[in-house]
C-alpha cells in the first residue's frame, strides 16, 4: 500500500501456512505460464541431455571403429609386407 494510505482503510495481507506474510499468490494467467515455460525448459533440457548421451556414445564408437580399421590395416600391411607410412 501506497504511505499516503488513511489510517483505519482494510490491508489485504497474504500469509502462509505459519502465519509469516509473504507475497500474493499468482494469478491464473501468471501460474499457467510459469508451468508452459517450466514444461518446456524441462524438454529442451532432457532432448539436450539424450543428444548429448548420444554424441558421447557415437564418439565412443567411432574411437573404437578407427582403432579396428587401423588394426586391420596393420594386419594386411605386414601380411603383404606393405607399408602404409
Amino acid at each position: 500500500m501506497p504511505p499516503t494510505t488513511p489510517a483505519g482503510a482494510t490491508v489485504t495481507v497474504w500469509t502462509d501456512q505459519n502465519g509469516r506474510i509473504t507475497a500474493e499468490p499468482p494469478t491464473k494467467e501468471a501460474a499457467r505460464l510459469h508451468a508452459a515455460l517450466g514444461g518446456v525448459l524441462t524438454a529442451s533440457g532432457t532432448g539436450g541431455a539424450v543428444l548429448g548421451a548420444a554424441r558421447v556414445v557415437r564418439l565412443g564408437l567411432d574411437r573404437q571403429r578407427t582403432a579396428q580399421w587401423a588394426a586391420e590395416w596393420e594386419h594386411i600391411d605386414t601380411r603383404k609386407r606393405w607399408k602404409s607410412s
